[in-house]
């Protein structure tokens, strides 16, 4: 009799896994995020995020809908999740975006949004390779020649020798030090390019110069501006 019950049990526990693998209405994934320049592991806050059509009120057409079902954080880079999706999306997609606000908490908007469609069929096993959409740089600034407090330096930067719609950080004074770390999306930039403008004004005297520097992902790029 124990042997009966003991069968039965297993019996179940194999049907259940099978059902869940199979259903439609479960969706399985295994997950792994990396940096996509280092390999290492890069934690990260998860999401599935699905459309379906359904009449809405009197509405005789259907209307689309977006569902969001948070999945949490990666652990090591690493996250397992059974997700149960009620409704029947027409697409059904995993995204995935770094913790990194509180290292830049004034730059929410230039996390990285990987994303791929699932499969409600099978187990989805997924490498998300993230690579950042930032470059993050610390100039050295040397006033070689200062006049006196009343010097100014206008500091442009962008991915290519044009600053018509760019804003340039100010600083004033005989500057001789390091300066607060900068992001600058990289959106356009070709091979981490980025052209700096430097514009002075010392005793009166307006002057304008123009460097490129070529600037790497995931370091603190540090390097000299002289005026």
């Amino acid at each position: 009799m124990k042997y009966l019950v003991y069968t039965l049990l297993a019996s179940i526990f194999i049907f259940t896994s099978c059902s869940k693998e199979k259903s439609k209405k479960w969706v399985i994934l295994d997950l792994n995020v990396i940096s996509a320049t280092t390999g290492l592991p890069v934690e990260s806050t998860v999401w599935v995020e699905y459309y379906y059509h359904a009449q809405t009120g009197s509405s005789a057409t259907p209307q689309e809908h977006t569902e969001t079902i948070p999945l949490g954080t990666t652990v090591d880079g690493k996250l397992y999740a059974e997700v149960d999706v009620s409704e029947t999306p027409e697409k059904l997609y995993i995204k995935v975006s770094p913790n990194d606000v509180d290292i830049y908490p004034d730059y929410p908007n230039l996390k990285p949004i990987w994303n791929q469609e699932l499969s409600r069929t099978e187990t989805n096993n997924i490498t998300a390779e993230i690579t950042p959409n930032y470059y993050r740089y610390k100039p050295y600034l040397h006033n070689t020649s200062c006049y006196n407090e009343t010097d100014s330096l206008w500091l442009y930067a962008n991915h290519e020798d044009n600053f018509e719609n760019i804003t340039p950080q100010i600083f004033t004074g005989c500057t001789d030090g390091y300066v607060d770390e900068i992001m600058l999306r990289n959106t356009f930039m070709k091979g981490g390019e980025t052209y700096f403008k430097l514009r002075t004004k010392k005793n009166g005297v307006v002057n304008s110069i123009t460097t490129m520097k070529i600037l790497e992902h995931e370091i603190i790029n540090e390097f000299t501006l002289e005026y």
